[in-house]
């Protein structure tokens, strides 16, 4: 959970300080009474003095509050995925070590000798109880899917979108200021896109393993009765969790990856294209230049 809430103040603080740089462009560059930081259209006139200064701090407040908004738009979803995270560690470690946590409580409560079969009857409790909280863990899952499956669409879509826009307006820019102001916003959606994708991920790997974890145990010496609820504990913990949009795309690292390869794709295929062309532009005036060369001669 800190790990969240660290990644959400930096996440936080790559957005304040894009919107702060880009209300202080105008005044920096001595442009504040020609521009305005995102010059949106007013019913009023915005040259004259009084008009300009309200539409200019208009925006600069309304930048802000959007920042500010999207973070904490998109910190419920992560701080619960984390509690996702949080549960199914809690589990695993309870189902690895189940005998030794079985015979810790019974020695808690009973200050007399311990036998094999309080034990067991303790592992037995204690696997019911894991089962029951991993049922109660992926309901909690399928209600956030239920709830955020558009808003993670949503995320990855616009993420990529800007993403996009944002290298292409930084290779093109000139301004110092304005390049920093990019280079903030960049880092800002790609820690967004990272964070969902990585928790996405973490959910799936830790629910995957949750079974080799029951199977880990020292269950050989156990009864026949808690060996087949052990067996049916196995199958019910096989199928991990996952988060996934309404086209089917799972929030995982492999989604992140597949969605950057295919925008690097892209990119290097109309780098291609323009090679070729440019390739076939210079045969093409080499072959003119020796063709007018050997008529003159």
């Amino acid at each position: 959970m800190s790990g969240a809430s660290r990644n959400i103040d930096i996440y936080l603080s790559f957005s304040i300080a894009s919107t702060i740089i880009l209300g202080a462009v105008p005044i920096i560059t001595n442009s504040f009474r020609n521009h305005l930081p995102l010059n949106l259209w007013y019913p009023f006139n915005t040259s004259k003095t009084g008009f300009h200064d309200f539409a200019y701090f208009y925006e600069c407040i309304g930048i802000t509050i959007r920042a500010s908004t999207h973070v904490a738009t998109d910190s419920l979803p992560l701080l619960l995925m984390t509690f996702v995270c949080g549960q199914l560690d809690a589990i695993t470690d309870t189902l690895r070590n189940l005998k030794s946590y079985a015979r810790q409580d019974i020695q808690m409560n009973e200050k007399r000798g311990i036998s094999d079969e309080q034990v067991y009857k303790g592992m037995n409790a204690l696997l019911v109880e894991c089962v029951q909280k991993h049922i109660e863990v992926r309901r909690l899952v399928q209600e956030l899917h239920d709830a955020y499956s558009y808003h993670f669409f949503s995320i990855l879509a616009n993420a990529i979108l800007v993403l996009s826009l944002v290298l292409s307006k930084i290779a093109t820019e000139s301004k110092l200021l304005s390049l920093v102001d990019m280079l903030l916003y960049f880092c800002a959606i790609a820690l967004q896109l990272l964070q969902f994708n990585w928790y996405g991920n973490e959910i799936a790997l830790k629910s995957s393993a949750m079974h080799m974890a029951a199977y880990a145990m020292d269950w050989s010496e156990c009864p026949i009765t808690f060996k087949k609820k052990l067996l049916f504990a196995l199958i019910h913990l096989q199928k991990p969790l996952k988060y996934r949009t309404p086209v089917n795309l799972y929030l995982g690292i492999e989604t992140m990856l597949v969605l950057f390869s295919g925008f690097t794709s892209n990119e290097r295929r109309e780098l291609n294209k323009k090679g070729s062309r440019l390739r076939f532009h210079t045969a093409f005036v080499r072959l003119a230049k020796h063709k007018t060369s050997r008529e003159e001669t």
